[in-house]
């Protein structure tokens, strides 16, 4: 029996339990929420799933049911979907329209892409992405180009080309951090590739090493480094152990870079950032 009446939810294809709903319409009815605001109030309503609470959340954010909307005091604020400030009523929108977008919003973030990488990344088969490629090519929303060094045809959305080409005329050698965990886009698609593209060997964690998290730290167009990290969902701390950076990257200003950069990532688990001192190599 559903214990929330609220039709989208009843008719909806659920994949979670009663808990999950009870979350949810709890988050619904009275976010946005941080985790730690959800978890104190949650269970002050329901003591009896106070332990639950945090999973619950984490559960529903990784179904899609809720999402990040906006941060307060540096913590990440949550919603129900439903909640969002969408410009389009989704409802409105067919399968065809939704994929068209997908399609496009996936080459907004990763493209230039070939076409397997779109099914992959998108979970479509080969037949279906090729369909979609084709009204979009004839709707003139998208462009084939060539890669240099790659054989296979790539695409990029037309109104990305003057951006792409200003680009290549004139990108910095070294911009920027980020951290790239071990779902990154940029490590698995070029896992096999990553020493003829940056210069540096990053090899995917095995559970059988009792790794789960292995970051890779990026620097402009360099990798530079990485580090074992451990963030436990009972934990109030995000550990960054075993940091590893290339010496003739690191200077006190792309250090402190790092150091900002894995504080954000904590700040958005809602943990304490714990630091070991870098290994140079």
């Amino acid at each position: 029996m559903w214990l929330v009446e609220e039709p989208h939810i009843r008719n909806a294809h659920f994949p979670l339990n009663n808990n999950h709903l009870l979350a949810f319409n709890f988050i619904e009815k009275y976010g946005p929420f941080t985790p730690s605001e959800f978890k104190k109030l949650f269970s002050i309503k329901f003591p009896q799933l106070k332990n639950m609470a945090r999973k619950l959340f984490y559960d529903l954010y990784n179904y899609g049911k809720i999402a990040r909307m906006g941060g307060k005091k540096q913590k990440p604020l949550y919603h129900a979907i439903e909640k969002l400030p969408y410009k389009l009523d989704l409802s409105q929108i067919g399968e065809k329209e939704a994929k068209e977008w997908l399609f496009l919003k996936c080459l907004s973030i990763y493209g230039p892409f070939t076409i397997k990488d779109i099914a992959h990344w998108v979970g479509w088969n080969i037949t279906e992405t090729k369909e979609i490629l084709g009204i979009l090519l004839e709707k003139k929303k998208v462009k084939k180009v060539k890669i240099e060094s790659h054989q296979e045809n790539h695409y990029v959305r037309v109104e990305d080309l003057a951006l792409l080409n200003l680009l290549s005329n004139d990108l910095p050698e070294s911009s920027f951090i980020r951290i790239l965990f071990n779902d990154d886009a940029l490590l698995l698609g070029y896992y096999r590739r990553l020493r003829n593209y940056f210069g540096y060997h990053w090899k995917y964690p095995q559970l059988s090493e009792g790794i789960v998290w292995r970051a890779a730290i990026l620097y402009g167009r360099n990798l530079i480094g990485e580090a074992i990290v451990e963030m436990y969902a009972k934990s109030r701390f995000f550990k960054v152990k075993k940091l590893i950076l290339r010496k003739e990257f690191v200077s006190s200003e792309i250090s402190f870079k790092i150091e900002d950069e894995f504080m954000r990532h904590a700040e958005f688990q809602n943990k304490i950032l714990e630091m070991a001192d870098p290994k140079l190599v």
